[in-house]
């Protein structure tokens, strides 16, 4: 018998004709061997006497026949084989059949869920606009509270302010960046280290509450990778929220693991969050980051955290992974890689003081943002016209001089491509020191002029050093 397994193992048979009774052990010992193997030929059993109990056993088994060798069984053996061919072959196109249906349905689902991000990713678009102007105002107006004197009470009060519009606009851009594959907003040399331990700091509370001890494993010697600080918050956030939830889920506490390593021949450096929790089920494993996807109870997750984690790391140039085991908790895997060029030196342009006293054109339509710009560039005394489109501002360089013009990428008259190019026309000096307000989403369109011009966007919301910032730029560049 173990001579048949091999062969069945490194050969192809159409038919297996299996007497019942073998020199190393029966028939059925060998039939109930091959159900597990993949996709296993026919068997027609042969019998020298008729034995009905192994003949249901056979049957039962997986046999496809059973002959009795008797006188005259040669003339149904032919039949009997044809009979097992075809019938394999139904059983292949049976198969590749389900297949189909199968890839039938996944596409449709996929189909589905396309249609799922195109609606929110257009939600979400008309958030992000509604939302960046009075962000703009909000943070714009607490920037110049912060310069007024104020008692401390006051102070702190107008900072919980700050801190708050921040994190709205932060979590309006990170959701961009997964309905529209937003590229990250601002990369910069970090420490993982520190940033799970902010992280960790963040969710003291919540891992508190789920009474889950942490445990720390970070390499002191981790070095650097380059990524938008914000936007790797979130996946680790998501991480860990998740993890204290399915730990408390399980057995109302549990232990979390954070650990980090540098990955020398991969040139990467890697983070893991591991839980001791239920584990994922296996099934569940390989939809574990698709969109919408939650084995979590109704009302309790949106399906979209993983989902939108896996597109910041590949938006990163890195990836995420996962392993677990029902029971035995679950470990996320994350790898960026590491930050081998120096850091270059500063450009006179990217610090130093303020530019002040210049004369600023701003065109902006919208009346409170543009009177809040006007507040904000007079902090650092310079002068300023504002106009609300396009066309008045081409009208006001025709007869007065500007250092900088700030004009909103969306005016009502015209695109800010269109803008550009009549400046340049006009003026190709002006064109140089125009810094464009934006909004995300930005049409593909509009970030290839962006890029290509190398025309300074300052992304809506902004702060004051972001806009002193992007004027030193234009003015020292």
């Amino acid at each position: 018998m173990a001579d048949s397994l091999r062969r069945l193992e490194t050969e192809p048979f159409d038919v297996l004709l299996l007497a019942c009774r073998l020199g190393e052990g029966s028939a059925l010992t060998l039939l109930e061997r091959l159900r597990a193997a993949p996709a296993p030929p026919p068997v027609v059993l042969l019998a020298a006497i008729a034995d009905e109990a192994t003949a249901v056993q056979g049957l039962r088994l997986g046999a496809y026949d059973y002959l009795v060798t008797r006188r005259g069984y040669l003339t149904r053996l032919p039949l009997t084989l044809e009979a097992a061919l075809a019938h394999r072959r139904l059983q292949a196109e049976r198969e590749k059949l389900a297949a189909q249906v199968a890839e039938g349905a996944r596409l449709h689902a996929q189909a589905l869920q396309t249609e799922k991000l195109a609606a929110l990713g257009q939600v979400i678009a008309r958030l992000a606009h509604e939302l960046s102007n009075p962000l703009v105002a909000i943070l714009g107006t607490a920037e110049l509270l912060r310069r007024s004197p104020l008692a401390a009470e006051t102070l702190e009060r107008v900072n919980r302010i700050t801190q708050q519009a921040e994190r709205m606009a932060r979590l309006v851009r990170n959701l961009l960046s997964f309905t529209r594959q937003r590229p990250p907003h601002r990369r910069q040399p970090l420490s993982l280290n520190r940033l799970l331990e902010e992280t960790l700091e963040l969710e003291a509370f919540e891992l508190q509450r789920s009474q889950v001890a942490v445990v720390r494993k970070l390499d002191p010697d981790l070095p650097e990778t380059l990524a938008d600080p914000d936007q790797l918050q979130q996946v680790f956030t998501n991480l860990v929220r998740n993890a204290a939830q399915a730990m408390r889920g399980a057995h109302g506490h549990g232990t979390l693991t954070v650990a980090t390593r540098y990955d020398e021949p991969a040139g990467q450096v890697v983070a893991e969050i591991a839980d001791d929790g239920p584990g994922i089920a296996p099934e569940h494993l390989p939809r574990i980051f698709d969109p919408f996807f939650t084995n979590k109870p109704e009302g309790e997750g949106t399906g979209l955290g993983l989902a939108i984690a896996r597109g910041i790391l590949e938006a990163h140039g890195g990836r995420i992974g996962v392993e677990s085991r029902p029971g035995e908790g679950a470990t996320f895997t994350v790898e960026l890689a590491v930050l081998v060029e120096r850091r270059r030196r500063a450009r006179p342009e990217d610090e130093g003081p303020a530019i002040r006293g210049k004369t600023v054109l701003v065109v902006e339509h919208d009346a409170g943002t543009a009177a809040l710009l006007g507040e904000l560039l007079g902090v650092d005394g310079h002068r300023v016209e504002r106009v609300a489109s396009g066309g008045e501002a081409l009208q006001r360089l025709l007869t007065g001089s500007y250092d900088v013009i700030v004009s909103d990428f969306r005016l009502p008259d015209r695109e800010g491509i269109r803008l550009y190019r009549e400046l340049d026309a006009l003026n190709p000096s002006i064109a140089d020191r125009l810094i464009f307000l934006i909004e995300e989403p930005v049409s593909p369109e509009a970030r290839t002029f962006l890029d290509r011009t190398r025309t300074v966007g300052l992304v809506k919301p902004f702060t004051l050093a972001e806009l002193q910032r992007a004027i030193r730029h234009v003015l020292l560049a």
